[in-house]
């Protein structure tokens, strides 16, 4: 799960805008790729406790797109919300918070890096060897597992030449 820190900024009444926190929900596999979609948890809140301007609305953008907002009503001295990103590839967030007055908080990044679909793998038959094409579009391909003929499981490069014993050989 990845959070960013609230920071302070102040209104032009010298009071504090509201400050976001997030936490990112989503299975997790290789090398900081989730492969699932990933929801986004927010919650926003004036860093001073007592605070007037309650939160008024929690907002972001996906990858520079529209805006989007959850408003709060009524307005609340601190408010959730959550959103969900997906589709392969990487994706970031913009999350700020609004009180009451149209304050805007300081955005925070959210960055979701996604692959859902599984790589694909290929055999090349050579003679007495074969050539494992493993291919991902999105997050690559760090390895592969294999076994031949039902015996213990092998580590190889994804576009590794394999020597097979004679004969007729099953790889898995």
């Amino acid at each position: 799960m990845e959070q960013a820190a609230p920071e302070l900024r102040l209104a032009q009444s010298g009071l504090p805008t509201p400050a976001v926190m997030t936490t990112l929900s989503g299975t997790i596999g290789d090398n900081g790729w989730y492969v699932s979609n990933v929801a986004v948890f927010v919650t926003a809140m004036p860093l001073w406790p007592q605070s007037p301007y309650y939160v008024a609305s929690i907002n972001w953008t996906i990858d520079g797109g529209a805006a989007q907002s959850a408003v709060v009503s009524p307005p609340l001295p601190q408010a959730s919300t959550a959103f969900a990103i997906s589709g392969d590839g990487s994706h970031t967030a913009t999350v700020w918070g609004t009180d009451v007055s149209g304050n805007q908080g300081l955005a925070a990044l959210v960055t979701a890096k996604i692959d859902t679909t599984p790589p694909a793998l290929s055999i090349e038959p050579d003679g007495n060897e074969v050539t494992l094409v493993a291919t991902d579009a999105t997050s690559g391909v760090t390895l592969v597992v294999y076994t031949i003929d039902d015996g213990e499981e092998q580590l190889a490069d994804p576009f590794e030449s394999i020597a097979l014993p004679g004969g007729q050989s099953t790889i898995v």
